[in-house]
C-alpha cells in the first residue's frame, strides 16, 4: 500500500516535471518568433507576450507553497 502510493506521487511529480519542461518550451518558441517580429519592426506579439509571461509568472511565483 505504501510503496503503491509512494510509486503514484513519484508518477505525479515526474508528469508535472515534464509538462513543465513542455511549458517552458512553447514559451521559448513564443518569445523566439516574437522577438524575430520586433526585429522586423513589429512589436505587438513581443509585447503580449511579455505582459502575459510576466502576469502568468508573477502570480504563480506569489502562490503559497502548501
Amino acid at each position: 500500500m505504501l510503496l503503491a502510493r509512494r510509486a503514484k506521487a513519484f508518477t505525479l511529480i515526474a508528469m508535472n516535471f515534464a509538462l513543465a519542461i513542455l511549458a517552458y518550451l512553447v514559451i521559448g518558441a513564443i518569445f523566439g518568433a516574437a522577438i524575430l517580429l520586433l526585429v522586423a519592426g513589429k512589436p505587438l506579439l513581443f509585447i503580449i507576450t511579455l505582459v502575459v509571461f510576466v502576469l502568468a509568472f508573477a502570480k504563480l511565483g506569489c502562490l503559497t507553497q502548501h
